[in-house]
């Protein structure tokens, strides 16, 4: 059980790890699927990983969506400011996960 700030991109689910080496992260690549629960909701995800290119415009998003996580990178070191542009360059050091519905 991980917490984490989910955020929505072109009506999807993403998820960006805080640091780069997270163990959830490693451990979602290797599951493949999970369940997002919020309350007493939950949902089977399958978590897709995004290669470079998919995730520069989804980190520019995170800049914008979900503040919490910019604080969390100045204060970790990752990003300066907290600009889109800071977080477009981490694409490929920073795991981004897509989650998908799973059906039947």
């Amino acid at each position: 059980s991980t917490p984490m700030t989910p955020f929505t991109h072109d009506g999807r689910l993403y998820t960006v790890a805080g640091y780069p080496g997270a163990d959830w992260a490693a451990n979602a690549r290797a599951a493949g699927v999970g369940t997002l629960s919020r309350g007493r909701r939950s949902r089977q995800v399958r978590i897709v990983e995004l290669g470079t290119d998919e995730a520069r415009p989804v980190l520019r998003s995170f800049a914008v969506e979900v503040p919490v996580g910019v604080a969390f990178a100045r204060r970790s070191g990752l990003v300066r400011a907290g600009t889109p542009d800071e977080f477009e360059a981490l694409a490929g050091r920073l795991a981004v996960f897509r989650f998908d519905a799973l059906t039947g």
